[in-house]
């Protein structure tokens, strides 16, 4: 790679012309944001190979091509140019120590210990694309020997409280949704992590997703410490975060910040999750002071005073009463009863939060309740006296009376109701999750992960629901999508059958078991494939469509429906039993009855 004449066409970068590869080095060092732009339109490799006729300078910008970010590419591609020279990086400027340490001080908040995106990129950058550790990068800057190890293992810490910090059961409640926004959207990564603490072990998957804060406070808190790296100090202690106080206050975070004080990643990572608890503790807050009888509502009739309750349920059984001439106002015997249960109903509603069957079952009871004392009432001569108008008045004007302690005493029950449910999210027990446990509960598509022995009949059923597209048992996670296919038809000859815990059990006895998505064997030996969605391939040359939702045709005729999990088949031909004996291997020899 050496100089060439003069007169050769330049290649220019932000209006600085190169004519030579030192040239075109300086200029990608002095403008890396636009070269970055070139080396990806390919224009910095066509100007090698065709104008500069550097063959060997454009090998190398060629293997750098998909290798690497852009703003890392031309970084190795500048060094390959002019190793003479030292390395810049975009923003950074020269790579070394002191720049380095320089970026990453401006663009940290001092009161949070947070960096600016830019500093959680650049960081991500030097990272993955190994500029830290390439000879290089090393041989212009000495001092950052031994770097890149330093950060791995901080970076491993970090990675591991993460994994802890996933197996606290608290934490999934997320009363604040907090932990939704910041867990990966790689579901499988984050139990990869899980499992990692668990069983004491780096996921390499893991570092697919250091976008995060932590990236870079490990990274400053070494460059701070200086080399050899080796014992360093968070630059940000935890206590002074302004979230600290309401954050500790919830127990998971107070265990997880027992241990660990002197390993930067770890505390990295309690920076980057302290508002998670925090938010948490003042939505708690929050929710104490509101009195939970605000959100319930009342009717025209609750919301009367008392004494208005009693004149309206009382005063028209009175009058009516008083009016009542057996003679000659027999239609009041219908309306004084309906009365009556009217004022049942409503006192049993202020007693009772009714729903429609409860309304039903009460309205019931009151209108036998009602009719049956009216014709007691009736009897015993009370009709078109004061004594009988009297009692009736005096019965409905209690119910009213009586209606307020009842309304009372309901909301009050039903305010507790709602801040047990309200203040459910909150409770903390402590207790720590298993990775299956993980598995289960927060992350459906990795439960066929679940080891088959380790398998409860529920997560068969959950299994199967997800793979079929039925709606899934239990309190699933929102973020549980299952894929909508059809099961694998079994194989049976007409007659019934049923599915428990994906096993397909015949009349017979024999069962066929879906053990693989889309493959299921019964115990004659003969398989079933789903080749497509709804179009099940068996092992005797037959094939099932599904036609429509719970109705199937196999090939030789027979027509099976499925119901509630029974499954109803007739017509075809009957199945032929296997004559080949699958334990000894040989033909089944015919007996007398056979």
């Amino acid at each position: 790679m050496t100089d060439q004449p003069a007169n050769i066409r330049p290649y220019k970068i932000n209006d600085v012309e190169c004519r030579s590869a030192k040239e075109l080095a300086a200029a990608i060092r002095a403008n890396s944001k636009q070269a970055a732009e070139h080396f990806s339109a390919g224009y910095i490799g066509k100007w090698l190979e065709e104008d500069l006729r550097d063959y060997d300078a454009k090998i190398a910008h060629d293997k750098l091509v998909g290798a690497h970010i852009d703003y890392a590419s031309i970084v190795y591609l500048a060094q390959t140019l002019d190793p003479d020279n030292p390395p810049h990086l975009y923003l950074v400027g020269e790579i070394n120590r002191a720049n380095l340490l320089s970026f990453f001080e401006e663009r940290r908040d001092p009161a949070t210990g947070e960096f600016a995106e830019s500093a959680i990129a650049t960081a991500l950058l030097l990272f993955r694309e190994g500029l830290i550790r390439s000879d290089v990068i090393l041989k212009h800057a000495p001092e950052l020997e031994g770097l890149a190890d330093a950060w791995q293992s901080a970076l491993d810490d970090y990675l591991k409280a993460r994994g802890e910090m996933l197996l606290q059961a608290d934490i999934w409640n997320d009363p604040s949704g907090k932990l939704a926004e910041f867990i990966d959207d790689d579901r499988k990564v984050e139990l990869g992590l899980a499992q990692q603490f668990s069983e004491g072990r780096i996921v390499d998957a893991a570092y697919a997703m250091m976008l995060f804060n932590g990236t870079a406070a490990v990274l400053f808190d070494l460059l701070k410490a200086g080399p050899p790296y080796s014992d360093p100090v968070p630059a940000f202690t935890l206590a002074d975060h302004p979230m600290f106080e309401p954050a500790i206050k919830r127990r998971w975070f107070a265990d997880l910040n027992s241990t660990g004080k002197d390993l930067i990643g770890r505390q990295a990572l309690l920076r980057d999750i302290i508002h998670i608890p925090a938010h948490e503790t003042v939505l708690k807050g929050v929710f104490e002071k509101v009195d939970p009888a605000d959100g319930i509502e009342k009717n025209w009739f609750e919301r009367l005073p008392r004494p208005a309750k009693a004149g309206l349920l009382g005063g028209p059984l009175f009058l009516l009463t008083m009016l009542f001439d057996r003679d000659t106002d027999a239609i009041i015997v219908l309306w004084l009863p309906l009365i009556l249960f009217a004022a049942l109903f409503a006192a049993a509603s202020c007693a009772i939060k009714l729903n429609t069957k409860a309304a039903g079952w009460v309205g019931a009871a009151a209108f036998v309740v009602a009719f049956v004392f009216f014709i007691w009432w009736e009897m015993q001569g009370f009709v078109g006296t004061f004594t009988g108008a009297l009692m009736l008045g005096a019965i409905g004007g209690g119910l009213g009376w009586a209606s307020d302690p009842l309304l009372e005493r309901r909301i009050q029950k039903e305010a507790e109701a709602i801040t047990a449910k309200r203040m459910q999210k909150f409770g903390e027990t402590g207790a720590k999750l298993t990775i299956n446990d993980l598995r289960r509960k927060f992350f459906p598509p990795r439960l066929e992960e679940i080891p088959m022995p380790q398998r409860t009949m529920e997560d068969y059923r959950r299994d199967a629901a997800l793979r079929h597209g039925d709606a899934v048992p239990g309190d699933w996670s929102a973020d549980a999508v299952a894929v909508r296919k059809s099961g694998v038809a079994p194989n049976y000859g007409p007659g019934m059958s049923y599915n428990i815990a994906g096993i397909n059990v015949a009349s017979d006895g024999t069962r066929t078991y879906e053990l693989v998505d889309g493959v299921s064997f019964d115990e004659d030996g003969g398989y079933n494939t789903r080749v497509v969605d709804g179009v099940t391939l068996h092992s005797d040359g037959n094939y099932t469509t599904r036609v429509t939702k719970g109705v199937d045709i196999r090939s030789d005729g027979q027509v099976s429906t499925e119901v509630a999990g029974f499954r109803f088949s007739f017509g075809g031909k009957e199945k032929k039993k296997d004559e080949w004996d699958w334990g000894t291997g040989q033909k089944k020899e015919k007996g007398w009855f056979d």
